[in-house]
Formats: structure tokens, sequence, C-alpha cells
């Protein structure tokens, strides 16, 4: 097997890994900035909305590691923000 690579391959990996990161990090920094202007809850309301969707139409949340205490715990979480 040859495992010569030649050095313009090497870069150009080298700088998709650098773009994967960079993209990381933005999505990172966008969340930072949101939960620091207040969106929190919003936030917290659309990742319950995703998950409900997920568990839905693609996997069952035994699946993903979500035990029966932690569904009952995230909807005690909904309905205590609700009455708010």
């Amino acid at each position: 097997m040859d495992f010569n690579i030649p050095p313009q391959t090497i870069s150009e990996w080298m700088l998709v890994l650098a773009l994967v990161c960079c993209i990381i990090f933005a999505f990172w920094a966008l969340g930072q900035m949101l939960d620091a202007k207040g969106y929190g809850p919003q936030m917290e309301r659309l990742r319950e909305r995703l998950d409900a969707f997920r568990d839905r139409y693609f996997f069952s949340a035994g699946k993903w590691g979500q035990s029966q205490a932690e569904r009952l715990a995230g909807l005690r979480r909904r309905e205590k923000r609700e009455k708010q």
C-alpha cells in the first residue's frame, strides 16, 4: 500500500477541518449570544418541540437513552412554565 500522501492533499484536508471548526464555533457563539440576550426559555421550548418531533416520527425515546422519569420531569417543567 502506498501511504505517500501529497502535501497538497494534506493542506486541503487541514482547510476543510479548519472550516468545520469555524462553523461549529460560530453556532456555539450564536447560542451563547442568544442565551445572554434572554432567549434561553424560547430555545428550551424549541428544543422540547424538536425532541417531541424526533421521538414521534423517527425514534422511540428509549433508543436515545431518555428514561420515562426524564420525560415526565420535562413535562412537569413545561407545565410549570405554562402556569407562570
